[in-house]
């Protein structure tokens, strides 16, 4: 049986899926703030920011994703012209993905509200910048 990452389509899918969405391949926002030409010197303070952007950056890219495999399961369920095993494959495919894009809604919603009540930060969206 073959399994849904190994075809063809929809690593495709993946890769228009990250061309047209400019934020995952924004250069405006670098994952490394510091080191660089008109940049300065990295401290321990950049590495939570490295950090902070990269959680960022997945969470953007899983959302993507999630997207993208939402659209090749509904594709595999329409064309399944009642296969029951094409159905049961793309219903467990679909609910994986709700399931999954839900942890990391709720994730960053439980976080954002811990962050809020604690008033640590005014945008708990950039936890990660504590270097002066």
């Amino acid at each position: 049986m073959k399994s849904l990452l190994s075809s063809k389509p929809l690593w495709v899918i993946i890769l228009l899926a990250v061309l047209f969405f400019p934020s995952l391949a924004s250069a405006q926002d670098p994952l490394v703030p510091c080191g660089g030409p008109g940049q300065p010197e990295c401290e321990l303070c950049h590495l939570f920011e490295i950090f902070g952007r990269l959680v960022n950056f997945l969470r953007i890219a899983a959302s993507a994703l999630g997207i993208v495999v939402l659209l090749a399961a509904s594709i595999i369920l329409i064309t399944s012209a009642g296969d029951p095993q094409k159905v049961d494959r793309a219903k467990k495919i679909l609910f994986g993905t709700i399931i999954g894009l839900a942890l990391i809604y709720l994730g960053w919603g439980i976080v954002r509200m811990l962050y809020e009540a604690l008033g640590t930060v005014d945008d708990p969206t950039h936890w990660f910048n504590i270097c002066p």
